[in-house]
């Protein structure tokens, strides 16, 4: 509907400077100056009157809800739930053997590399969420991610 009031009023010049004016400085006496040039425009033009009165009463559609494929979806899970494996591994094998440099060094490349993973699991599924594309397993897939977030980060807070 914008880009039809803003055709109709950029065929005249005072229709132009007003708009111009509005978009510079939408302040009340550039919106009072942009109505009066929009009811001129009307009276003057009674096929556009109609067209806006048209785009005005028409029913506002919600946007329609999209589905993640598969693919999408599969790749919220597997960005997590292999971590929950990794999780066990770091704190049932990894801390209990002696802390040599061989074994800092495994296991803090399988911290934040799980880490990492696991935010990107989320920050995915939150992405597609974002552009309503919900499913029961999009969503339990992106909230298990951050649950396992929570868990690597739990040792912190405590």
């Amino acid at each position: 509907m914008s880009d039809l009031v803003r055709k109709q009023l950029t065929r005249t010049p005072l229709g132009a400077s007003a708009l111009a004016r509005f978009e510079h400085e939408p302040e009340d006496s550039s919106t009072d100056v942009l109505y009066m040039v929009l009811a001129d425009a009307v009276a003057a033009d009674p096929a556009f009157g109609r067209l806006l009165e048209t785009a005005l009463h028409a029913p506002a559609t919600a946007p329609p809800r999209l589905r993640p494929s598969s693919k999408e979806t599969a790749r919220v899970w597997l960005l997590g739930l292999p971590q929950i494996f990794v999780i066990y591994v770091i704190t049932s094998v990894v801390l209990r053997l002696d802390y040599s440099d061989g074994w800092a060094v495994f296991f803090t490349v399988m911290f934040y590399g799980s880490v990492v993973m696991t935010t990107a699991g989320v920050w995915v599924g939150v992405r597609l969420m974002r552009r309503r594309a919900r499913t029961g397993a999009l969503t339990t897939a992106t909230v298990l991610n951050a649950l396992i977030l929570v868990l690597y980060f739990r040792p912190f807070f405590i």
